[in-house]
């Protein structure tokens, strides 16, 4: 029994030839080269080491950042009862730096704070209403034609 008898003839068509070849004085210059890659200085490289070490700090600011972010949108915004103490440009800045925040009733009632009057709408006659309207010295042409 011959073990050429077990080699299917596929792979006996195959040549003996090597496919790998080293290049011509491979081996007489090798230890002169490999001497100077050893002996060559070579710069640390710091972002090899610095990286690593610095990836759970990043992280943890990462984190920290957004969830100063979050808190500052989501529990800190501003609402009407920010803007009622403020008067003039400071109003203004407030709602043109926070025009997201505020409802539009919220402005309204920051620009035109409702007049508080003495005397409740319910119990008022035509009479006080009439005197009220001569009193203030209001025309029927303001009534019927309001700015």
């Amino acid at each position: 029994m011959n073990h050429t008898d077990k080699i299917p003839p596929e792979l006996s068509k195959i040549g003996k030839e090597k496919p790998f070849k080293v290049p011509e004085d491979y081996f007489e210059n090798f230890s002169v080269r490999l001497s100077d890659r050893i002996h060559e200085k070579r710069s640390p490289e710091f972002t090899g080491r610095l990286i690593p070490v610095l990836k759970p700090f990043l992280a943890i600011a990462a984190v920290a950042v957004i969830v100063l972010i979050a808190v500052r949108i989501f529990v800190n915004q501003p609402g009407k009862e920010d803007m009622g103490n403020l008067k003039g440009d400071d109003l203004a800045f407030s709602i043109s730096d926070n025009i997201y925040y505020y409802s539009e009733e919220a402005i309204i009632d920051a620009v035109y704070p409702p007049v508080e009057s003495s005397v409740s709408e319910e119990h008022l006659t035509d009479e006080e209403i009439i005197e009220y309207l001569i009193n203030e010295d209001i025309s029927i042409n303001d009534i019927l034609n309001p700015i």
